[in-house]
Protein backbone atom coordinates (compact mmCIF):
# COMPACT_ATOMS: atom_id res chain seq x y z
CA UNK A 1 0.00 0.00 0.00
CA UNK A 2 2.90 2.20 -0.58
CA UNK A 3 1.75 5.78 -1.89
CA UNK A 4 -2.23 5.00 -0.98
CA UNK A 5 -4.01 7.78 0.89
CA UNK A 6 -6.97 7.31 2.82
CA UNK A 7 -9.62 9.77 3.72
CA UNK A 8 -9.43 11.11 7.62
CA UNK A 9 -12.66 10.40 9.69
CA UNK A 10 -14.37 13.58 10.96
CA UNK A 11 -17.22 16.08 9.79
CA UNK A 12 -15.16 18.76 9.45
CA UNK A 13 -11.82 17.20 8.76
CA UNK A 14 -10.85 16.93 5.19
CA UNK A 15 -7.28 15.97 5.81
CA UNK A 16 -6.08 12.41 3.85
CA UNK A 17 -3.39 10.41 5.80
CA UNK A 18 -0.96 8.03 3.99
CA UNK A 19 0.28 4.74 4.47
CA UNK A 20 2.74 6.07 6.92
CA UNK A 21 0.46 8.03 8.69
CA UNK A 22 1.64 11.64 7.13
CA UNK A 23 -1.47 13.96 7.39
CA UNK A 24 -2.29 15.73 3.86
CA UNK A 25 -5.01 18.75 3.62
CA UNK A 26 -6.89 18.83 0.82
CA UNK A 27 -6.81 21.33 -2.38
CA UNK A 28 -10.62 23.33 -1.28
CA UNK A 29 -9.60 23.27 3.20
CA UNK A 30 -6.23 24.74 1.86
CA UNK A 31 -8.48 27.14 -0.48
CA UNK A 32 -10.61 28.27 2.20
CA UNK A 33 -7.98 28.89 4.41
CA UNK A 34 -6.11 31.18 1.87
CA UNK A 35 -9.52 32.65 1.12
CA UNK A 36 -10.41 33.42 4.59
CA UNK A 37 -6.67 35.45 5.61
CA UNK A 38 -7.28 37.40 2.72
CA UNK A 39 -10.35 38.58 3.56
CA UNK A 40 -8.75 39.24 7.26
CA UNK A 41 -6.19 40.85 5.17
CA UNK A 42 -8.18 42.88 2.79
CA UNK A 43 -9.25 44.95 6.17
CA UNK A 44 -6.05 46.04 6.74
CA UNK A 45 -5.47 47.91 3.36
CA UNK A 46 -7.15 51.18 1.81
CA UNK A 47 -10.85 51.77 1.65
CA UNK A 48 -10.34 51.76 -2.12
CA UNK A 49 -8.23 48.24 -1.93
CA UNK A 50 -10.18 46.42 0.46
CA UNK A 51 -12.72 45.46 -2.51
CA UNK A 52 -10.12 43.70 -4.47
CA UNK A 53 -8.89 41.59 -1.88
CA UNK A 54 -12.38 40.84 -0.94
CA UNK A 55 -12.78 40.07 -4.67
CA UNK A 56 -9.66 37.60 -4.60
CA UNK A 57 -11.01 35.86 -1.94
CA UNK A 58 -14.47 35.32 -3.48
CA UNK A 59 -12.27 34.14 -6.80
CA UNK A 60 -10.22 31.42 -4.85
CA UNK A 61 -13.38 30.32 -3.53
CA UNK A 62 -15.52 29.89 -6.45
CA UNK A 63 -12.62 28.38 -8.17
CA UNK A 64 -12.59 25.70 -5.90
CA UNK A 65 -15.73 23.95 -6.18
Amino acid sequence: MKGRLRKTSGRESSAWVSSHGQEFESVRMGVKEVSARWLKTSRALKKDDQAYGQRLAEMAKIHSI
